[in-house]
């Protein structure tokens, strides 16, 4: 992820730039820049970390009766960290699953979502944080559960299952997992 941004930073960088694109190439680096500092205080080695959660995934995915995929995204750029998924076309897959990416992000970032979490800080006089932790959305064939981190609430698990899958069962065995899945994050 972090080499897909550095690539698009030294694209425009060679470019002949103005303004707005300068001021654009300063938040991509601001982006990169905290990316790399969340990585590397996660885990001593990145690549242990993602063969961790992939294995966390795997297991999550193999264990839950029904999960036809399960996701780690990342808040703050709504990318896919590592998925598991056991859809049959994989160039179908990876765009639906970039699209699921972006649209947690997009949700639990969302004014809304930030309106919602304000109002009920000010109604409780306590100090603002996050208060939508966990995300049920329903289709016509799928039901998708969205876990935020309690170690890292910048990050959240997605886990996607048949719409005909038992849901008390889903949401309890998604919760258990996705603590899981926490400490490999």
């Amino acid at each position: 992820m972090t080499g897909l941004l550095r690539k698009q930073i030294d694209v425009w960088r060679s470019e002949a730039i103005g303004p707005a694109e300068r001021e654009e190439i300063l938040l991509l680096e601001e982006q990169l820049a905290g990316l790399r500092g969340r990585l590397t205080s996660v885990s001593r080695s990145p690549a242990v970390r993602q063969s961790g959660l992939r294995t966390a995934l795997d297991e999550a995915q193999a264990a839950i009766p029904g999960c036809l995929a399960v996701a780690a995204v990342d808040m703050a750029s709504g990318l896919i960290l590592e998925a598991v998924s056991t859809m049959k076309s994989k160039r179908h897959e990876a765009l639906l699953l970039d699209l699921m990416g972006a649209a947690t992000a997009d949700f639990y970032r969302g004014r809304v979502t930030k309106m919602i979490e304000e109002e009920f800080s000010a109604r409780r006089g306590t100090p603002w944080r996050r208060y939508i932790q966990d995300v049920i959305a329903m289709t016509d064939r799928y039901v998708h559960i969205a876990l935020r981190s309690r170690a890292h609430p910048d990050l959240v698990t997605v886990l996607v299952f048949s719409a005909f899958a038992d849901l008390d069962t889903t949401v309890a065995a998604s919760r258990l997992y996705a603590s899981k899945i926490d400490r490999w994050l």
